[in-house]
């Protein structure tokens, strides 16, 4: 258990689990899509998908084409 009070009251007891699982639920919201984003940044082909080549981490899967597209 956590190191909470002994004076908190069942209904306190509650919101601290359940704010801990919103912020939790919150982050996993908004870190995710980038978890999926970054990694098909570096795709070679000229559609947004995950590649058998990208999945078995070959290196002719990857490339840095969009990147140097967005900066020239």
């Amino acid at each position: 258990m956590s190191d909470l009070p002994p004076y908190l009251s069942l209904s306190e007891r509650i919101w601290y689990y359940a704010f801990r699982i919103l912020c939790g639920a919150i982050f996993f919201f908004l870190v995710f899509p980038l978890v999926v984003i970054i990694p098909l940044s570096f795709n070679a082909v000229p559609f947004f998908t995950f590649t058998k080549e990208m999945l078995a981490f070959d290196p002719a899967g990857y490339s840095l084409k969009w990147y140097e597209d967005f900066f020239t």
